[in-house]
């Protein structure tokens, strides 16, 4: 599993999606539950926080901070 839409992966890797290997792979496990749009965007809060506690572990929180951010929006767009 990846960060992003399986196809991509094949061609390019997101920014920072192997810092957030983890964080994107609960969040695809979430996504395969299924569910209502209510728990689609429980699902997306619940990847955006794990991503932000990631931030907190790093030496450049607000740089993965900013990606998060990114990231969490590009989910809640698709």
């Amino acid at each position: 599993m990846s960060c992003g839409p399986e196809v991509w992966a094949k061609i390019v890797r997101p920014p920072c999606s192997i810092f957030f290997e983890a964080s994107c792979k609960m969040h695809d496990e979430g996504y395969t539950k299924g569910g209502s749009e209510l728990r689609r965007l429980e699902c997306d809060l619940k990847f955006y926080a794990a991503m932000i506690n990631d931030c907190q572990l790093s030496s450049k929180p607000w740089f993965y901070a900013t990606w998060a951010f990114l990231y969490f929006i590009g989910v809640r767009m698709m």
